[in-house]
């Protein structure tokens, strides 16, 4: 009987202990010696987190209460770093706000509109009916305390002011020079002599046009099935996080290159070394530059009329790079005149095939957008009279923190991956996909492990 009572006590004390203490897990714990595979950890999947993000978000949506156009808008630090503001560390838009001075948030939303979220709805109207002249002049209002705040968390804000300030002076001189020419002119012509050439450009524009967001289950646009799945996620330095990540597409399952088709169907078939080790449909996102051929259906019936024949015609060549977060920046030509876009990014395409940078001889393109720095590069050697490339990448911030991309389209060479605090991803493709985080390049502390 004592035995039965002491048995129900340890029963009684087990079941309160697995349902009071939560299940922990701990990153950099010591590792088993054969890590199982990450499939077991019963995360949830990206695609699934998507709907309940949807869900929550219409829940929030629905309880909020409406602002008075002079409220300014409160953040945690939590809601803060949780939100998207790219390409702004979120660091350095929390800083920015504790600074609590309106007119350093105005400014940083004239550049970057993600900011706007920071702002009343009476701040964002006055911002909004700024010209270039208005930026600089407020600008020039700011004192020297304000403006080392401002550089310290929007870099790029000081460097457009610094920009305009000596396209102005430039402006300026060119306009003294003419002066004695313009002299001996009537009035009215000098008038007309003394006005500048107007010249529009994208950069500093206060829109910034966005892309349908094509990652959704049932993207809006083209109607195909998406799935995300997020293998690795590594926080950097000043935002710059390493994010590893697997996308499905039956539209990508469908045809790979945008520009091929034979008999009215679509093929099946790279743009060029595909170093992919995925299924069809799939794919990393990781960063890349390719060129491919541009080729145009031409159909019709033959002369007899017994049959409909497609042939193609040829247009030349287009540079597409593809980046991590989805973007497709599509050239016509190797000076970055971009296509298929409404308007011409904020970015340019440099250097195309010329020795440059770090990868000297092996640079192929650089790409620069939005703040950011692409070079691509290129590496061949001969194993057993086959010829095999890697891929070279190397990203660069305005801080100039890097993370570089080595991938072999030599299946028995692994894909190495270094973020901007120097750990070391490598990806090894055999029959399975086996994925290792080290803590450095030395390769003696792992992270992490996924089969």
């Amino acid at each position: 009987m004592r035995y039965n009572r002491w048995m129900k006590k340890m029963a009684a004390v087990v079941l309160s202990g697995t349902l009071l203490l939560p299940n922990m897990a701990f990153a950099e714990a010591s590792l088993p010696a054969k890590p199982q595979a990450s499939y077991a950890s019963g995360e949830s999947a990206t695609t699934k987190k998507w709907l309940s993000a949807y869900q929550a978000a219409v829940q929030a949506e629905a309880g909020k209460k409406e602002q008075r156009p002079d409220e300014k808008p409160t953040y945690s630090k939590a809601e803060v770093m949780k939100r998207d503001w790219t390409p702004l560390p979120a660091e350095s838009v929390w800083q920015l706000y504790q600074t609590g001075n309106r007119k350093l948030l105005q400014l940083a939303a004239y550049v970057y509109p993600q900011v706007d979220q920071l702002l009343s709805h009476n701040e964002q109207v006055d911002k909004y009916q700024w010209e270039g002249e208005t930026f600089q002049q407020k600008m020039d209002g700011l004192s020297a305390a304000e403006k080392q705040q401002l550089e310290a968390s929007v870099p790029q804000v000081v460097a457009l002011y610094e920009k305009g300030k000596q396209a102005a002076a430039e402006n300026q001189a060119a306009t003294s020079s003419k002066a004695k020419a313009t002299d001996s002119l009537t009035p009215t012509a000098a008038a007309t002599a003394s006005i500048p050439d107007a010249m529009f450009e994208t950069e500093g524009l206060t829109y910034k046009y966005q892309r349908t967001n094509t990652d959704n289950p049932v993207d809006e646009l083209y109607r195909a099935a998406n799935v995300r799945e997020v293998d690795v996620h590594l926080e950097g330095k000043h935002g710059m996080d390493l994010t590893i990540e697997r996308r499905y597409s039956s539209l990508d399952a469908m045809t790979e290159n945008i520009y091929l088709s034979s008999s009215g169907k679509n093929k099946t078939y790279p743009l060029q070394g595909d170093p992919n080790p995925l299924p069809t449909g799939w794919s990393y996102n990781f960063p890349r530059f390719q060129e491919v051929s541009k080729e145009d259906a031409k159909c019709g019936f033959r002369a007899d009329g017994s049959r409909y024949t497609c042939g193609a015609s040829g247009e030349g060549k287009r540079y597409i790079f593809t980046l991590e977060d989805g973007t497709i920046l599509e050239s016509s030509s190797i000076k970055g005149e971009w296509v298929n876009t409404p308007y011409q990014p904020n970015g340019g395409m440099h250097f195309y095939r010329k020795r440059y940078g770090e990868f000297g001889d092996n640079h192929i393109v650089t790409l620069s957008v939005d703040g950011m720095t692409y070079e691509f590069g290129e590496e061949s050697y001969y194993r057993n009279e086959e010829l095999y490339v890697t891929h070279l990448v190397k990203k660069t911030n305005v801080y100039g923190d890097t993370i570089r991309y080595r991938i072999p389209e030599d299946w028995d060479e692994p894909i190495e991956i270094t973020d901007s605090v120097g750990r070391l991803v490598v990806l090894e493709r055999n029959w399975d996909i086996d994925l290792k985080v080290y803590q450095d390049s030395s390769k003696t502390k792992l992270l992490k492990h996924l089969q």
